[in-house]
């Protein structure tokens, strides 16, 4: 064997071990990176099993001791969200059932409606002691408002149906009023499911722009309807016969209701595509072909309001879910499991284990260098 075969296999041994060198290097990374976090597991285990209400209280954002904690955390626990929502979902499936003339005097719903009401009540009650020393910030949430006020129009329900005699179950307006409220019930799901709440949350806050993009197709449907008033009235009066009509008409073809249909009246002619109850209702004496005009007129306001506008929409919806989403997350009863995510210090950590991988990866590259150094003079000499 040559001396240059020698070498190039002595080169390939101290890359190979190189290699390994790094490879050790990452394990020992990984390893060191997998036993700190089982050691913050097992402090945080640890911290959980020594604080309790009385070496460590809970405090409240101002700052104060929360009197009632495990009240607190019990009215924040997901058993007990599990609870209401399921009583939220039979409210609402007797609801439904109640649509049934025959079972809207069924002793056994009433009772567990009534069931259903002092569970409602019991849950405001206990949420209000919970936020004590400051009952009141129970009311600065709207969705509580929301829970609150289908709680007393309940109340106010159940006295005037069962105290004062009032029939419930027929007809009138009050007696609508209370039949909504009631099934109004079932939207505390969107309260109880913080997925619903970001969905909500992000129509309403789409609200105001929506508004705006509604506006501009307003605009844009007056433009083309004025437009196709001018160009289409003469041949087709029943898509096109005033302002009114070619808005309701524009509007389908934006929804693609059937569009095809009224681009081949202004295609082939009111004479050839009208139907006789049509000729005898809108009439057509003066048919005429505009394919180039048509085609022109329909896919411009096709591009325009139904592909770039209306998408418009999806952009404004998207970022108010992102919106949404943080004011959810930062919300204190929605569960941290449910939005889980890296923080800053996963991060930091991160890079540390990668700085140490990094390190112990140029020591063992600085070693083989040196060994690769002392073979070629070796061969030198």
């Amino acid at each position: 064997e040559t001396g240059t075969g020698i070498k190039l296999r002595e080169m390939a041994q101290v890359h190979s071990a190189g290699a390994m060198a790094a490879a050790r290097a990452r394990e020992r990374a990984l390893a060191g990176y997998r036993k700190a976090q089982d050691e913050d597991e097992d402090e945080d285990e640890e911290t959980e099993t020594l604080m309790t209400d009385e070496t460590s209280p809970m405090m409240d954002e101002d700052g104060n001791r929360v009197p009632y904690p495990k009240l607190l955390r019990l009215v924040r626990s997901d058993g007990f969200n599990f609870f209401i929502i399921f009583w939220v979902i039979v409210a609402g499936i007797l609801v439904g059932i109640q649509t049934s003339k025959s079972l809207q005097d069924n002793a056994g719903i009433s009772a567990v409606e009534t069931l259903i009401l002092v569970i409602f009540i019991v849950e405001a009650v206990m949420k209000i002691v919970a936020e004590a020393p400051k009952p009141n910030r129970y009311f600065s949430d709207s969705w509580n408002v929301f829970d609150f006020l289908i709680v007393v129009v309940g109340v106010i329900a159940w006295i005037l149906e069962h105290a004062a005699g009032m029939d419930l179950s027929g007809s009138g307006n009050v007696v609508l009023v209370f039949r909504l409220f009631r099934l109004f019930r079932i939207m505390k799901l969107l309260k109880a499911i913080p997925q619903l709440r970001i969905i909500v949350t992000a129509m309403i806050n789409s609200l105001p722009s929506v508004g705006y993009i509604s506006c501009l197709i307003f605009l844009l449907l007056y433009v083309y309807g004025v437009c196709g008033v001018f160009i289409f009235g003469d041949n087709d009066q029943k898509h096109f016969g005033n302002l009114g009509i070619a808005l309701v008409t524009l509007f389908r073809v934006m929804t693609f209701d059937q569009w095809g249909t009224v681009l081949y009246v202004q295609l082939y002619g009111c004479d050839l595509t009208y139907t006789d109850p049509d000729r005898t209702q809108f009439g057509c004496t003066d048919s005429s072909e505009n394919p180039f005009g048509a085609v022109a007129f329909f896919f411009s306001f096709i591009m325009v309001v139904s592909f770039i506008v209306l998408n418009l929409f999806i952009g404004v919806v998207t970022t108010s879910l992102q919106t949404a989403t943080r004011e959810v997350r930062a919300d204190p009863g929605t569960a941290a499991e449910e939005f889980d995510e890296i923080t800053n210090q996963d991060i930091e950590k991160l890079v540390l284990q990668l700085k140490e991988q990094l390190q112990d990866c140029k020591a063992e590259m600085e070693e083989t260098k040196g060994k690769l150094a002392m073979i070629l003079q070796d061969e030198q000499q």
